[in-house]
């Protein structure tokens, strides 16, 4: 049975992109990674200081940040770190924004995590899977090395 969401011609784009991030959860959580979703956006107060009838913003979360945060644990000897990772999930023609290619490359790149966009679960679970032992493995060599 495949894991990724069948597409549906007449969803919605916001439905498809949930259903994409939701199996994709599942089947992180399945394959034994750490996983969440994260939230972004906008939510409104109504009180006596809004300016109208929407209410006062309230901003929360980071811009440009993916869709999927997880963490991937690297073992050295006795020791368990983990290794910042964030996937962007798209569909149709979807492409992703300047915010979030700055945040790619400035926030998650150049401070040593790992960024994928993905439009497939399949696709991206074989990525991590990969990504994960080939960063194991060289951490390995790393420390019979002595460094």
């Amino acid at each position: 049975m495949p894991r990724n969401p069948p597409p549906f011609p007449r969803m919605a784009h916001n439905q498809a992109h949930n259903e994409l991030v939701r199996v994709t959860l599942l089947e992180l959580a399945k394959a034994g990674y750490c996983a969440w979703k994260n939230e972004t956006g906008v939510w409104f107060e109504h009180d006596e200081r809004a300016e109208d009838e929407k209410g006062r913003p309230h901003k929360y979360g980071k811009v440009g940040s993916a869709d999927i945060f997880c963490i991937l644990p690297l073992i050295i000897g006795n020791s368990k770190f983990g290794l910042h990772c964030e996937f962007e999930a798209k569909t149709g023609t979807g492409r992703q924004n300047p915010n979030q290619k700055k945040h790619q490359e400035y926030v998650v790149e150049r401070n040593g995590g790992f960024y994928m966009v993905f439009r497939d679960t399949d696709a991206l679970l074989t990525e991590v899977r990969a990504f994960h032992a080939f960063k194991q493995h060289r951490l390995m060599e790393l420390c019979a090395s002595g460094l």
